[in-house]
């Protein structure tokens, strides 16, 4: 209670957002990436590259999303979000990490019809990119931003939609 007290007033004495969290473990989210590709009716799964967006220096979470991805069987790539309009062309999805600024995201993605993630649910839900994993009643939920989906060029197969949490 204490700490979320005073994260609550540093927030607010210096005016930043507070922190992005990723509710859904990692390993879970790779594993979720993996099944929500196969209903993504728009890309052929079959080499796909994934680059793995942080926002300046490559970290911890950095590794280990690439960790992840690499054992479910897709080809991540770290990229800092300064080289991502160099790099974007040669990716099918990225996957991007907290602390990276939206609105050259979303700009590029739709630009070049790249699939976008991420394992912070208000990304999604403010439409930076078009899949979400978040958490409810203590289960990983998918959370689909139409518009940002169909601005990025992709479709999704129902099955999937009746799962997720759908945001027009």
């Amino acid at each position: 209670m204490f700490k979320s007290a005073l994260l609550l007033a540093l927030t607010m004495a210096t005016g930043a957002a507070p922190p992005e969290e990723m509710p859904v473990p990692v390993k879970t989210q790779g594993i979720i990436i993996k099944k929500v590709l196969d209903y993504v009716t728009t890309l052929e799964e079959d080499g796909l590259k994934i680059l793995v967006i942080y926002a300046n220096q490559p970290s911890q979470e950095v590794d280990e999303m690439i960790l992840v991805l690499e054992n479910v069987g897709l080809s991540p790539n770290p990229v800092a979000l300064g080289q991502l309009s160099t790099n974007i062309e040669s990716a099918a999805a990225i996957y991007v990490l907290p602390g990276v600024d939206g609105a050259e995201v979303r700009q590029l993605c739709g630009t070049h019809k790249v699939l976008s993630f991420s394992g912070v649910p208000e990304l999604a839900e403010g439409g930076v990119v078009s899949i979400g994993i978040g958490k409810e009643n203590n289960k990983p939920q998918i959370i689909v931003n139409m518009s940002t989906l169909q601005s990025e060029g992709h479709k999704l197969s129902s099955e999937l939609l009746r799962l997720a949490k759908v945001i027009e």
